[in-house]
């Protein structure tokens, strides 16, 4: 299933309430406001390499969300639009993969500490 899909746009009939110039205009609100929080969060992961590493894996995709959207919208085609749009969604896929991947490790460390 398609990103997009599973997070509901599709289900709430998203695309289809709005014109195309509304549609680019509310998601392009969209990615930059996903990319913002992620951005902060970045800024405190911080004292081991780790970590710093995890979170500028983090910030470069989440920022590639919103980026890659802008780019979509200015396609020269439709097949090209939708060949942005693909890129988007793999974006948003590893930029979750990376914060479940920081929620798990979170866990992991807050049960460790604990145990003591």
């Amino acid at each position: 299933t398609s990103y997009l899909i599973r997070r509901g746009f599709a289900a709430q009939g998203f695309r289809n309430s709005l014109p195309m110039h509304d549609f680019k205009a509310e998601m392009t609100d969209r990615t930059r406001n996903f990319a913002l929080p992620v951005f902060r969060l970045c800024k405190n992961l911080h004292g081991c390499y780790e970590m710093e590493h995890v979170g500028r894996q983090l910030l470069r995709s989440a920022t590639s969300v919103a980026a890659n959207f802008r780019a979509a919208c200015y396609a020269k085609s439709t097949q090209d639009f939708y060949a942005k749009i693909k890129t988007c969604e793999e974006k948003a896929d590893v930029a979750c993969f990376w914060l479940e991947f920081i929620a798990a490790t979170c866990k992991t460390v807050h049960a460790k500490k604990e145990e003591r």
